[in-house]
């Protein structure tokens, strides 16, 4: 009797906010292209929004065996996430689940931005035993001196904002603990980057987990793949009605004049920092759209709050940034982008509008030629890992059973 190869099945899990999901149906996609069977588990109120706003099942059951699952986020449906809701919305998925289903929350705890997130979970608790943490002192310009390759330039404001106490019992760092001791334990990782971004981070990271696949960027990735199929892809992952009216006003700019403005889809912005960002922008003199338009030949500077996704595809689109970071993996993506790579502008804890004026003014015209260069070198290596040889490109590899 003939054997017949089984297509291994997977289980994507995503943390439920548009940040998350973006990138891991984007993963889902690309899998289900290389031939295996996917079952992508949803919580029920983002799979509504998805179905209400998108075509999401048109798009996704063309590919065989793909389906959708979804599940309760332990939240009432009226009650969107929030950043600050991670913890209620864990406990209530704990709730309702079973211990076996359960383990598979850990995962949630990681960044959209692995590399730099992960790097500081594996090493959170020898911060702790060194006395870095928790802080002392509400100096945050302070260094820290024990996370390996970030000595000279990381400080206590780059970390991410859950870490920013004083109290060692705090439920925050105790939480993240917890959710993250059994990391290591896993098989291997597939990390939303690619080498010559994150390589000497990545280096760290292989100390503890020697198996990553770093595949990104993702966004990117997903886009060259469909190009070499027959048919293309132009549909969206928004949990919100998109409106493209901007375009049309875009389209006639001249190139490189705007800056793009957008938070992310979960940070909490005040009336009084909203004016700040309005007034600061406007006397800047330079065009402003706060809308999804990241990639267009007008656009020039993109204020973002520094999330893995956005700063990806930032670096892809060859715009440099302005970051002001809410929490989590957004403050040391911020400093990354600024001190490391040098695209662009950190712009945390502060909302005035003068900073923001003279910041939109450096990367807008003072210091654009500076910042474009850099971006513009890390995009070329980014489309590299992608083309025919690059590590992204071969790193799939072993997930693809076209090869």
């Amino acid at each position: 009797m003939e054997h017949r190869s089984v297509s291994p099945h997977v289980l994507i899990f995503p943390l439920p906010v548009q940040g998350h999901v973006n990138p891991m149906l984007k993963l889902a996609e690309l899998l289900s292209l290389a031939g295996l069977r996917i079952t992508f588990l949803n919580s029920d109120y983002n799979h509504h929004r998805l179905l209400r706003y998108t075509n999401i099942l048109d798009r996704y059951t063309r590919y065989p065996g793909f389906r959708f699952q979804t599940i309760s986020n332990g939240l009432p449906l009226d009650r969107p996430w929030t950043g600050a809701g991670l913890r209620d919305m864990m406990d209530g998925i704990k709730a309702t689940t079973k211990p076996l289903f359960r383990e598979m929350v850990i995962s949630w705890c990681q960044s959209s931005d692995p590399s730099l997130l992960l790097l500081g979970i594996f090493l959170f608790a020898e911060l702790i035993e060194a006395g870095e943490v928790p802080f002392k002192d509400d100096d945050m310009d302070r260094l820290v001196t024990r996370v390996p390759g970030m000595e000279g330039f990381l400080r206590r404001r780059d970390l991410p904002s859950f870490r920013r106490t004083r109290d060692a019992n705090d439920r925050g760092i105790q939480f993240i603990i917890t959710e993250t001791q059994q990391t290591p334990r896993a098989h291997a990782l597939i990390l939303n980057t690619f080498e010559d971004l994150d390589g000497p981070i990545l280096s760290q990271i292989r100390n503890h987990c020697p198996k990553i696949y770093t595949i990104g960027p993702l966004h990117a990735h997903l886009k060259s793949r469909l190009a070499s199929e027959t048919t293309t892809s132009q549909f969206s992952n928004s949990f919100w009605e998109e409106d493209r009216s901007c375009l049309a006003w875009l389209d006639r700019q001249p190139s490189k004049s705007v800056i793009y403005v957008s938070f992310g889809s979960i940070t909490v912005i005040t009336k009084e920092q909203m004016m700040e960002f309005w007034h600061g922008l406007v006397n800047s003199g330079s065009r402003f759209l706060w809308e999804e338009v990241l990639a267009h030949p007008a656009v020039g500077g993109f204020l973002t709050h520094g999330g893995w996704n956005s700063t990806l595809e930032s670096i892809v689109a060859g715009v440099p940034m302005i970051c002001w970071p809410y929490f989590s993996d957004q403050q040391l993506n911020s400093r990354f982008v600024s001190h490391v790579w040098k695209m662009g502008m950190d712009m945390k804890d502060t909302c005035d509008r003068i900073t923001v004026e003279k910041m939109v003014r450096d990367v807008m015209e003072e210091r654009r030629a500076e910042f474009t260069k850099s971006v513009d070198a890390m995009a070329k290596l980014a489309r590299s890992s992608l083309s025919e040889g690059g590590t992204s490109y071969c790193n799939f590899k072993p997930f693809d059973r076209g090869y």
